[in-house]
């Protein structure tokens, strides 16, 4: 998570811009072959890299965009480089697409300003050496810039603060399908300049079906949105500092309209925390396992700890709606300040706030640690608050496929090898009294995933799938 809202030097944005300009004017050559590619190189053509490319670091870009409605396809190659430098910077562009390889080393892997109708797809971008907190590093920074997807992707960082994933200021973005790997953050919704506009500037989106590991500060970062869904991921945020999904409003009125709901938040320090956050949702999430709080809502950091342009703003008018909470040290928890929230329909064991009414004990709860991935990948389940000490029987897609044991908690963990199965959708239940299901999709553009950890292996046989997409990717009983 970036501390503060983006202040870019005016240096440095003056000669990323003079790049599309003054870099040399060598074309790249059109599609019909692999293209020999020069570091520095504009390109204004379908360009697909014939090679890994390593560029020095006195060069501010890599590679420069400089046309609409092309492709970078980078061939299953890398393209690396040094800090602080730029991997691929695009400024004022439309159409434009780069996928299929990876990024390694820049200060900012992608660069966006002003562009529309951005694809960044099948991509690894990764900065393995950089460990100081003073320096930032980027996978995609995205400025000013509309209808920009980000999916099926793979950022990897050390676990340190002020590494981030992906940083969208006053843009609207749609990331699915990513996998982030430690690092500061994964997602931020902020904004520029010093100055959020919620109203004819926001940073808004979608975060779906993605999993976000071990990041050092927050997964998921909302600081300036009028409209942010965050849906059916997976949140293991680093257990002493981490939290899945903060939002932080500069202002009241700045973070409004954000849904987090069907997700899965665990082993980090805070599942949700809502800090200044008006007319927004948390609904139908799992959470479970995290240090201090389940689901929090609270005063803004303006309340808490005064910053120049930080106001202090309580969190009202929020909805917090069937959720399962369990074995946080506090399940559920408001501020004495921040009222006129509506809480209804959340389990939980342990909760402060006067107006949290009495909770039901947690149910069943199977969840899965991807929403997707490429056929032959492994997928790891795990079953909470299920009959002690028994079986449940795990089926796919009604296809039986054996049993599993729940131990003394009632905890049970499965893993599913989808070697011989094709691309569909996927369902998959415990049966044991109520039971439980989860979901995912098999696809060829999706990320490969390894086996994790150890647990009972089911072999899924082909011929299983279906075309119907199961959302969210966590199902609990009646």
């Amino acid at each position: 998570m970036s501390a503060h809202p983006l202040v870019l030097p005016s240096a440095c944005l003056r000669a990323g811009i003079a790049l599309l300009f003054v870099l040399g004017a060598l074309a790249a050559r059109p599609a019909g072959g692999r293209a020999q590619i020069a570091c520095g190189q504009t390109i204004t053509e379908n360009t697909l890299l014939s090679a890994d490319l390593a560029c020095p670091p006195e060069l501010e870009a890599a590679l420069v965009i400089g046309a609409s409605n092309i492709t970078l396809d980078l061939g299953g190659h890398t393209l690396s480089g040094h800090t602080p430098t730029y991997g691929v910077l695009a400024v004022g562009v439309e159409g434009f697409t780069i996928q299929n390889g990876a990024l390694d080393g820049f200060h900012y892997g992608v660069f966006l300003i002003n562009t529309r109708r951005v694809s960044a797809a099948h991509l690894t971008v990764r900065n393995m050496e950089i460990s100081d907190t003073g320096q930032l590093i980027t996978g995609l920074h995205i400025l000013h810039s509309q209808e920009v997807s980000v999916r099926d992707s793979l950022f990897e960082f050390l676990v340190v603060p002020h590494k981030e994933a992906v940083e969208i200021y006053d843009s609207t973005v749609e990331v699915s399908g990513i996998e982030v790997r430690s690092g500061g953050a994964g997602v931020s919704f902020s904004f520029a300049g010093g100055a959020c506009d919620p109203v004819n500037a926001p940073s808004n989106g979608v975060v779906r079906g993605s999993t976000f590991r071990d990041t050092y500060t927050t997964a998921i970062w909302v600081a300036c949105t009028s409209r942010a869904v965050i849906e059916g991921n997976n949140f293991a945020s680093a257990p002493a500092s981490g939290i899945g999904v903060q939002a932080d409003a500069p202002f009241l009125g700045a973070v409004t309209g954000l849904e987090v709901k069907n997700n899965v938040l665990h082993d980090a320090m805070i599942g949700v925390e809502l800090r200044g956050v008006t007319q927004s949702s948390i609904t139908n999430n799992l959470i479970f396992g995290n240090q201090i709080w389940g689901i929090a809502v609270r005063p803004s950091l303006g309340c808490l700890a005064p910053e120049p342009g930080w106001l202090c703003a309580d969190s009202t008018a929020n909805r917090i709606a069937g959720n399962q909470t369990w074995q946080n040290i506090m399940d559920l928890y408001h501020a004495e300040t921040s009222v006129g929230n509506t809480w209804e329909g959340n389990t939980c064991l342990v909760s402060q706030g006067a107006e949290i009414p009495a909770c039901a004990a947690p149910r069943q709860a199977l969840f899965i640690n991807y929403a997707s991935g490429q056929p032959g990948s492994f997928f790891r389940l795990q079953g909470a608050n299920f009959p002690k000490n028994s079986t449940a029987a795990i089926a796919v897609n009604g296809w039986a496929l054996g049993s599993a044991a729940s131990d003394a908690q009632g905890d049970l963990a499965f893993i599913l090898d989808t070697a011989q199965a094709g691309a569909g959708s996927y369902r998959v239940t415990a049966a044991a009294g109520a039971g439980s299901a989860a979901a995912f999709e098999l696809g060829a553009g999706r990320l490969f995933h390894a086996q994790d950890g150890q647990a009972p292996v089911f072999v899924l046989p082909g011929g299983l799938f279906n075309h119907q997409v199961y959302l969210p990717v966590l199902a609990r009983s009646p």
